[in-house]
């Protein structure tokens, strides 16, 4: 939903455009093509007058600019806003030059062909001889004909003002151009300045000065602006990219509009192909959820569309032209996608802990929808897939054959069967104090496990040696193990030093500190194991 001019190199899931389009009723094209054919002739080129307009008019160094161009013809106002290089609106109002010759008519008590030579008359003369319909000659004066024609002047500026100001997203264009008969009249670019609220000399009429490059053989025609579209309408025929032509698409006639930048795709288009046949089609994807979180993996991708065009290989962008034969075959669906547990990289971590002084390295277990899964099983679309990080001592005991021990400490605490063991932690099978087994212990084993001989703690022995015990601790903050390392003991504060929570950056009113549910003090010493909460209230 964010306003941009051009999406190319940018990555959104969401994309749209508001397209405005003017269009000839398809009987009215083809009765233009047909009226043709029965004279005798063939249509070269079709345009609308506003672009054929805008092709003498506007310069192309001035298109990037917000311009308006109004053409002015008889009974109606053709009006396009130019910007960023092309026109972007079209409208038409039911006013022009015949509803000024009206008031003329009446003003002057004559026929419409002598209304229309004292309209025209007054433009480039002061007065005007006419004959009235009694048959008694009469002289027009300029500014008696311009004060009859001030408020049909004033009713037309203000409905080309209010539909310039609609195409443009209710602004000003930067100036106005005007062409054609309708805008000729004194005063009319003034009042139409006045409306939209810019100076006067960003209101003009194009006519010769836009056409000094065209040579009129013929010297009975006159260079002005209501030359400017008629001219235009032949320099787009010279530019041989707006006909219409046939494509033949798998057998089938079709009729495009030639912009002189016709593909495939328009073809395709036009026979309303459904974009799945034209690109490849992923297979189905799997979703499923690993530890709470959403994870899906795509399916295999398709077969592209075959295109051919005039039996050469091409593809959605390959231009073409009139009378071209497109072979084209839809694309295929690829496979659906599937995933092994045994394959989810979470599944394939193993930990290490500490058995009997030995460090034992042990693979993870699965949980699918609550029931232990081996590796080889397939994953199934919905599945709510757990990954231990842990495994209990009775799971490490058939591992390892130690089904036999009778006492059990986990990090130097007495344990059960089902007592959980994460990574870094130590566990005997057989109990240190046991006086058939004190004997084994050496100086070693006495320092990893932070005891003496004498069932004392090193660091509070005389004999203990001049440094500290370095140990690991493993605690848990928000969820999520930390391991807690280089010191003999941890205090609460130590976790920040381990999790990306910034202090100084607050998102709520106070934080909350909790170790094993009760609030926590910030030189409170943690234990092996503690459960940490940490988050702004």
């Amino acid at each position: 939903d964010l306003q941009m001019s051009n999406l190319k190199n940018h990555k959104c899931k969401k994309i749209g455009m508001d397209i405005i389009g003017t269009f000839l009723p398809e009987e009215v094209v083809d009765g233009v093509y047909k009226a043709g054919e029965l004279a005798g002739l063939h249509v070269v080129n079709l345009t609308v007058e506003p672009i054929a307009a805008r092709r003498v008019a506007i310069p192309e160094r001035c298109r990037r600019l917000n311009m308006a161009l109004v053409e002015g013809g008889a009974g109606t106002s053709d009006i396009s806003i130019t910007r960023d290089g092309c026109i972007t609106a079209f409208g038409m109002i039911p006013v022009a030059g015949d509803s000024l010759t009206n008031v003329v008519i009446n003003h002057c008590l004559v026929d419409f062909d002598t209304a229309e030579s004292i309209k025209r008359g007054i433009c480039e003369n002061e007065s005007v001889e006419f004959t009235d319909i009694m048959g008694l000659t009469q002289t027009a004066k300029r500014d008696d004909i311009l004060k009859a024609l001030d408020s049909g002047l004033e009713e037309m500026t203000q409905k080309v003002a209010k539909s310039i100001k609609e195409l443009n997203s209710d602004h000003s264009p930067s100036a106005v151009f005007v062409v054609g008969g309708g805008g000729i009249v004194p005063g009319y670019t003034e009042k139409l300045a006045d409306k939209l609220g810019i100076p006067h000399e960003r209101v003009a009429v194009r006519g010769k000065e836009v056409m000094r490059d065209i040579v009129f053989e013929d010297e009975s025609f006159k260079n002005d602006s209501l030359m400017v579209t008629p001219v235009g309408i032949a320099l787009c025929f010279y530019d041989q990219n707006n006909n219409f032509i046939f494509v033949d698409f798998n057998g089938q006639k079709v009729k495009l509009y030639d912009n002189g930048n016709l593909t495939v795709a328009d073809a395709a288009m036009a026979l309303k192909v459904d974009n799945k046949d034209l690109f490849p089609k992923r297979g189905d994807a799997l979703c499923f959820k690993v530890n709470s979180k959403k994870r899906i993996i795509r399916g295999k991708q398709g077969e592209a569309a075959v295109i051919k065009v005039n039996d050469s290989a091409a593809d959605l962008y390959s231009k073409i032209r009139e009378g071209d034969f497109i072979s084209f075959v839809p694309s295929t669906s690829g496979d659906k996608a599937t995933l092994e547990l045994g394959k989810l990289p979470e599944f394939k971590e193993s930990f290490t802990v500490c058995v009997n002084g030995k460090n034992v390295e042990l693979p993870k277990t699965a949980l699918v929808n609550n029931g232990l899964e081996s590796e080889l099983y397939d994953i199934k679309e919905g599945d709510d897939i757990t990954i231990n990080n842990y495994r209990t001592v009775a799971e490490i005991a058939g591992l390892l054959d130690l089904w036999e021990s009778d006492d059990i400490y986990v990090n130097q605490t007495k344990a059960q069967w089902d007592t959980k063991v994460y990574e870094g932690f130590n566990i005997s099978f057989k109990s240190l104090w046991d006086e058939d087994y004190e004997e084994e212990v050496d100086a070693k084993d006495a320092k990893d496990w932070g005891i003496s001989k004498d069932n004392t703690k090193i660091e509070d022995s005389d004999d203990a040696n001049e440094d500290e015990i370095i140990r690991n601790l493993i605690v848990f903050v928000n969820g999520d193990q930390i391991t807690l390392t280089g010191k003999s003991s941890y205090v609460f504060v130590d976790v920040f030093d381990k999790i990306d929570f910034d202090l100084n950056d607050a998102k709520g009113r106070s934080i909350v500190t909790l170790v094993n549910g009760d609030n926590a003090d910030y030189m409170q010493e943690l234990a092996s194991g503690d459960n940490i909460e940490i988050y702004w209230k």
